[in-house]
């Protein structure tokens, strides 16, 4: 009997023993399938079905680069890739994008161009609406302006801005006011505009309202809509304007869709032109967006080919780059910042001949915060925003659909 009982443990053992061997072999033949190279900043690699985890280790010990995960699952998933010698950032991203976000830190004043990696999985959250309105067509005191009588007679509300308190500004273009709701919608008052009628406003910290007007100036009212100052803008200086933004004391507008152009400045509280003779000082367009609250600047690029948006921050210290994964792309917009210096991207995608938006979230740090799904493309009018975030972080839509004006609001978890 103790001798079949012996035997037995001995098979056991010996069977376990297999069984390791195995899963060491299984292991080293896995390995022994990728091979990474980095020489003088440069990049080669055979990567066949190892996993994401044991590609990035190997970088980390061939460079000393800090990887860090957003979420666990990013680890396990397998990665195949091959190229040589290309640069080690674009070595890097031609292993991770299309399937990961990703955060590249660089810091120059140490001496090393890539010093961090933050890396996950695209996650959507799907319960971020915390409002949702309706605003009727028409010309009474409540109601937001429309022209609707064929091609070339079109025009609605031409843009928007939240405050911090979720009260919603809307710029009613036909009927030359600015409609004021609560974040629930309430009808709150209207503001009677000089000009012609509203292309686009914008709010500074203290409540003060910006109107750019169709007939090409800008105009400060204060929080209670009384006039305050009027610029005469020369227009003849880009070809086409986009959305207006207040960062401190000076007032931006995008141009050309190429980056930031100061339009004006704010000295003891008035609009004033910028500093200099005239206009003529503010004529340099600066690649990219202003972050309202950091000063950084983000540079969006479209990459169609590699199936995503890439982000470049230009601060003080040094650059980094976010990329969001997105098939079918078509557009990429960094909306801006909330108070906390977090900031949020816009994406666009071609699904089926219909656009699916997406918004993006990450800290100052570059910790990726997920991905909203942003419903809705009935936009009958033109409107120089449709999406925007205020100080709060909260992500505001206002789209003019066939019937009616639609407000929502998002938030992230």
């Amino acid at each position: 009997m103790k001798s079949m009982t012996t035997k037995k443990c001995w098979l056991y053992l010996k069977m376990s023993i297999l069984v390791v061997l195995f899963f060491i072999l299984t292991i080293n033949v896995s390995i022994s399938k990728s091979r990474i190279e980095i020489k003088d900043d440069k990049i080669s690699a055979t990567i066949k079905n190892s996993t994401l985890l044991e590609v990035l280790n190997e970088v980390q010990r061939q460079t000393s680069i800090g990887v860090k995960f957003y979420d666990k699952t990013a680890k396990s998933k397998p990665i195949s890739a091959a190229f040589d010698k290309l640069d080690l950032e674009e070595g890097l991203k031609r292993i991770l994008r299309e399937n990961y976000v990703f955060y590249f830190v660089r810091d120059p004043q140490k001496g090393i161009m890539l010093s961090e990696i933050k890396i996950g999985s695209k996650s959507f959250q799907t319960n971020g609406l915390i409002h949702e309105n309706a605003f009727s067509y028409g010309s009474g005191l409540k109601d937001i302006g429309v022209i609707n009588e064929g091609e070339g007679a079109q025009a609605g509300p031409a843009s928007f801005c939240t405050g911090s308190d979720g009260t919603l500004y809307i710029a009613d273009t036909v009927n030359n006011k600015i409609k004021i709701y609560s974040a629930e919608g309430k009808f709150l008052s209207a503001v009677s505009l000089k000009g012609q009628g509203p292309n686009d406003i914008s709010l500074d910290k203290n409540g003060n309202i910006y109107v750019y007007d169709l007939n090409g100036s800008l105009y400060q009212y204060d929080s209670k809509g009384n006039p305050k100052a009027e610029i005469a803008m020369d227009e003849s200086r880009w070809d086409t304007l986009g959305p207006m933004h207040v960062v401190d004391n000076r007032i931006f507008a995008e141009v050309n869709g190429t980056g930031d152009m100061l339009l004006a400045t704010i000295k003891d509280g008035e609009l004033k032109l910028p500093a200099g003779d005239s206009q003529r000082s503010s004529e340099i367009v600066e690649t990219g967006v202003t972050g309202a609250n950091s000063g950084n600047r983000y540079t969006a690029v479209l990459h169609e080919k590699a199936r995503g948006a890439e982000i470049e921050i230009a601060d003080s210290f040094g650059s980094s780059t976010a990329f969001i994964p997105l098939q079918d792309i078509v557009s990429v917009e960094v909306l801006g910042e909330d108070r906390l210096a977090n900031f949020y991207v816009k994406t666009e995608a071609d699904k089926n001949n219909k656009i699916q938006v997406e918004v993006s979230k990450f800290d100052s740090s570059g910790n990726y915060g997920g991905t909203l799904l942003i419903p809705g493309d009935d936009y009958a009018f033109w409107s120089i925003r449709t999406l925007t975030v205020n100080p709060e972080g909260a992500i505001d839509q206002v789209m003019p659909g066939q019937k009616g004006v639609i407000h929502r609001s998002f938030r992230f978890d």
